[in-house]
């Protein structure tokens, strides 16, 4: 394997091995993705959410320093977290369920713990409304219930990169109080 080969395949690395965010943020990617292909959508908003994961992409692809965070690593993720907010309201409803919510569950965490577990109860609540829904409910609104879902992925999505925010501006601290004390 020459060089320029083991660095195409280790893009976003420190040293050599991609971090757990990067992991994270690209599994992210390939996982929308693959709910774009499944799902029947317009094909216009496919093409438009394909140039999104593109976009995606083509921003992690050129992520090299773990300390520093480059703009285009947080493009990464800001464009994911939109992606995720369209989806919430163009998916069909088992994808909805089976994907979306589960990952909005996951990002609630980043909040304080008493308005995480109420948005938890939401988020339930949501995910028992869309299920009646599916099972032929009439009477669940449908397009209310989405639009509930798409505020919490978008509350979820600030409270996480506020958390990250917090994280990289102590992180560059740190590193800038290193480099005074051993200059």
């Amino acid at each position: 394997m020459s060089l320029d080969e083991w660095l195409a395949r280790r893009r976003g690395a420190i040293f050599g091995f991609p971090s757990p965010r990067y992991q994270l943020a690209l599994a992210a990617m390939e996982r929308y993705a693959q709910l774009i292909e499944i799902s029947p959508l317009h094909p216009k908003k496919a093409q438009h959410y394909a140039a999104q994961i593109d976009s995606v992409r083509d921003a992690l692809e050129y992520r090299v320093w773990y300390v520093i965070p480059f703009p285009r690593y947080y493009l990464a993720w800001a464009e994911l977290h939109q992606l995720r907010n369209e989806l919430c309201q163009e998916l069909p409803l088992a994808h909805v369920c089976g994907e979306l919510i589960e990952e909005i569950s996951d990002e609630l965490g980043y909040l304080d713990a008493s308005t995480a577990n109420a948005k938890r109860g939401e988020l339930g609540q949501v995910r028992l409304q869309l299920l009646e829904k599916i099972c032929g409910n009439r009477a669940v609104n449908e397009l209310a219930q989405r639009m509930r879902l798409q505020a919490l992925s978008h509350l979820a999505a600030q409270a996480r990169d506020a958390y990250r925010l917090k994280v990289n501006l102590t992180r560059s601290r740190l590193a800038i109080i290193g480099l005074a004390i051993v200059l």
